[in-house]
């Protein structure tokens, strides 16, 4: 195998020149760095990363665990990934294909030191599995937990449906219908407290709860049309399920899609080209302090996070609210 020593020889310099050259660390003349670089390419060395990463104690490398159906949230992969390059970090996409087994090997990967730390996207496995792993290195999440091993910048659910519904009431709504996520997600749990606190005051309700990753949005609408009174505002926990909602309605009942307003959350690019009115989580925050919690972690600094600001997009599918329903947001733990 050739190594180091071959290339020094070869180009007449010391070992520690060629160290130089390959890690871009100190000054090396031009000429030099020209003979280094030609002795390298015609004895056909390879650095050896793995062992580099071993001495610096850290491989530089964050995994990224999804569950192989994203659909939209390609975007927070996105932002994740821009943030996580600007600190010289690489991020490595894993597919559990909801199999906890397979994540499982995926968690491994910290607990073996190939990789730093872990961001969990979607997750197969429940946190009681997932919660041990942290002792190998930073887990973070985009899930909502309250957990004090695994950290997570989200956006309270209550505080949403809680403002959204009290401008509604404000505008004279008294009947409205909501399509919400897995019975599973603490984001659903929290949005239908907030919606039981107006049930209590006099609020009436439709409520359509997706089972499944499949079909949502066209059963809702299947549903939603079956019902004899129908509510005129419909929210719609994401963009994706408001547009084929929308869709799916329009298709079966072009009358009955025309009366019906349509909220949603995430504000994407689906919200932009349907004229959704949709609320902004500002995912650019929370993906940095997502990154950051784990840099920090990992470098023993305290960066400060960011705050978070929600907004509201206010389209064509409902124009009959405050853009402004949403006071300074909290500042993420």
């Amino acid at each position: 195998m050739t190594t180091i020593f071959d290339v020094a020889k070869k180009a007449g310099v010391s070992k520690s020149t060629v160290s130089r050259v390959l890690t871009n660390k100190g000054y090396v003349n031009k000429k030099t760095r020209q003979k280094v670089e030609k002795a390298i390419s015609e004895v056909g060395y390879i650095p050896n990363y793995l062992a580099r990463n071993f001495r610096n104690s850290q491989t530089r490398t964050i995994g990224f665990i999804i569950n192989g159906s994203i659909k939209l949230l390609g975007e927070f992969i996105e932002k994740f990934i821009k943030v996580a390059e600007s600190f010289a970090y690489e991020v490595v996409i894993y597919s559990s294909d909801s199999d906890p087994v397979k994540e499982k090997q995926y968690l491994d990967l910290l607990k073996y030191k190939q990789i730093d730390g872990l961001f969990i996207l979607t997750r197969a496995n429940d946190w009681q599995v997932i919660e041990p792993y942290s002792k190998y290195g930073p887990i973070a999440t985009w899930h909502r937990v309250e957990s004090t091993k695994i950290y997570s910048a989200y956006v309270d659910h209550y505080y949403i449906y809680a403002a959204i519904l009290q401008n509604l009431r404000k505008n004279g709504h008294k009947y409205v219908g909501f399509v919400l996520n897995s019975a599973r997600s603490q984001n659903m749990l929290s949005a239908n407290d907030a919606i039981k606190k107006q049930e209590a005051m006099g609020l009436k309700t439709w409520k359509y709860i997706c089972a499944t990753q499949e079909n949502y949005g066209e059963s809702s609408a299947q549903s939603f049309l079956k019902l004899s009174e129908k509510p005129k505002v419909v929210f719609i926990y994401a963009d994706y399920v408001a547009g084929m909602f929308m869709k799916k309605l329009r298709e079966l009942d072009e009358t009955v899609a025309n009366q019906t307003q349509v909220i949603s959350l995430d504000n994407s690019i689906i919200s932009e080209l349907l004229d959704i009115t949709s609320i902004d989580l500002d995912i650019d925050t929370q993906a940095y302090n997502e990154f950051v919690y784990i840099y920090n972690n990992l470098n023993a600094v305290s960066l400060p996070l960011k705050k978070i600001r929600l907004k509201l997009a206010v389209r064509k599918s409902f124009t009959q609210i405050d853009p402004e329903c949403f006071p300074e947001y909290r500042i993420i733990k």
